[in-house]
Parts: structure tokens; sequence; C-alpha cells
């Protein structure tokens, strides 16, 4: 009864360390975005944006923005405010991206401080939807802002900061260490089983 309990207690933990380990890799990608501007619509060279190279394989998981505040002026309206994160390919077209607009108000003026969350209470998707989660290939990823009503007058970000949770494909070998715990609880729970006559 006391080895079968402690191999089960070991067992466990390799579980538990292997979770845990994966949840630490997760890291942050910061972005100050003061004084960006959101000109045209998507992919429009005007807007404010910035090229992040990654490794291969890399998951992009989201992203946050905390103490943010923009000013829509003219004909935009405070909801016409996208962020984006896209992967960069050698085509023309995105395979994985992420757009939220963090308002929902169809007025102009200026709104903030602010923080919220993609696919969070606060805000909307973006007008080609929300996208979802995605893994980077070999040419990186670009965050920008744009506009989903394009004018002649900019959207401005006077202050804010946005973070992109990105997390790496685990590695062979944590991916065996979470295998090998799984099995070693099968084979004590099947184990401990009594034997039918």
């Amino acid at each position: 009864m006391g080895k079968r309990f402690v191999n089960f207690i070991v067992g466990c933990f390799l579980v538990v360390a292997t979770i845990a380990q994966s949840a630490a890799a997760e890291n942050t990608i910061a972005v100050n975005i003061s004084e960006w501007r959101a000109v045209g619509g998507f992919d429009d060279p005007t807007n404010s944006g910035q090229t992040f190279e990654l490794p291969v394989g890399t998951q992009i998981l989201g992203f946050s923005w905390g103490g943010l505040t923009f000013t829509a002026g003219g004909f935009n309206w405070l909801s016409d405010l996208v962020f984006s994160v896209t992967e960069l390919s050698s085509t023309t077209s995105t395979s994985g991206f992420l757009d939220w607009s963090p308002a929902t108000l169809d007025i102009p003026g200026t709104f903030g401080p602010t923080s919220g969350t993609w696919g969070g209470l606060q805000g909307q998707p973006g007008p080609f939807s929300a996208g979802s989660p995605f893994v980077v290939g070999e040419y990186g990823i670009y965050f920008s802002v744009y506009s989903s009503f394009v004018t002649l007058d900019p959207l401005v970000i006077h202050a804010g900061t946005i973070y992109i949770q990105t997390a790496p494909i685990p590695e062979a070998s944590t991916k065996a260490l979470f295998v090998g715990g799984l099995i070693f609880l099968v084979f004590l729970i099947r184990s401990a089983r009594p034997i039918r006559n």
C-alpha cells in the first residue's frame, strides 16, 4: 500500500510539473502605442505598426491593453479603431490573425483611459471577425492599428500599451515527460484493481 501511494504521488508530480512548465513558458511582448495612428483600412502602409521576429512554432494566444486613451475625429467613430496581430507570410493572404476593437461607441470623441483583452467584455471583434490563436510561421508577426471605416481623419492614440501573449510549442522532452507521467498513472491504477475470479 505504501509503495503504491508513493508511485501514485510520483506520477501526479510528473504530470503537474509538465503542466506547470508549459504555463511558466508563456511570455508577453509589450508594445508602447503612444502617438500611433490609424489612417486607413487593414494593410494600409500609413497605419502605425511594428514587426516581431519570433521562433517558428511560437503560439500567439491573445493580447490585452492598458492605459489606452485615443481620439476619433471628423467622420470617424470610437468603434472604428482596431488592434490587429497578424501572421506574416510569403503570400498576400494572412493565415493567422487576432483583431479586436477596444470601443463599441459609434460616436466621435476621446475614449479612455481604459484596459481590456482580446475576446473580453470590453470592445468587439474587428470587421473581419475576432480571429483565433495561431502558430507563427517563418516570417513572424505584425502588430498594427487600423480603421474599420476609412476617412481622411486619423484615429490618434495618445497613450497605451499592448501586451501580446505568446507561448512556445512544447519541446519533445516536455511532451515525453507528460505522456510518461500519464502512462505511469494508468499503470498504477490498473495494477491496483483486484483480480476477478
